[in-house]
């Protein structure tokens, strides 16, 4: 029973902590990218819609895959968003990679 307990704290140890890892590396790298440029992502119903939200926004497509349309630009990634939102665009989000060591 002890051994029982014990395990049981140890693992909620274990992803109490990568729990909070992946939370600063996220956040960390959310604050390195929308200070330059990087990805975005949106989803999109065929590769052509992700074509379209390209040319809107001045950006460029690179990949599309079941249904979700990668985009790129050198741009400020958060004035990027900004001036979908006052124009009423399909939204974009920042692709974040998270890394857990």
């Amino acid at each position: 029973m002890k051994r029982f307990i014990y395990t049981i704290i140890v693992a909620f140890v274990l992803t109490t902590t990568l729990s909070s890892c992946q939370q600063s590396t996220v956040k960390k790298q959310s604050e390195e990218t929308q200070s330059k440029g990087g990805e975005l992502f949106c989803m999109v119903d065929n590769e052509e819609e992700g074509r379209r939200i390209a040319e809107l926004y001045g950006i460029t497509m690179v990949e599309y895959t079941y249904k979700v349309a990668i985009f790129t630009t050198d741009e400020d990634i958060s004035e990027v968003i900004s001036r979908g939102k006052e124009n009423g665009w399909p939204t974009l989000e920042v692709n974040y990679v998270v890394n857990v060591d």
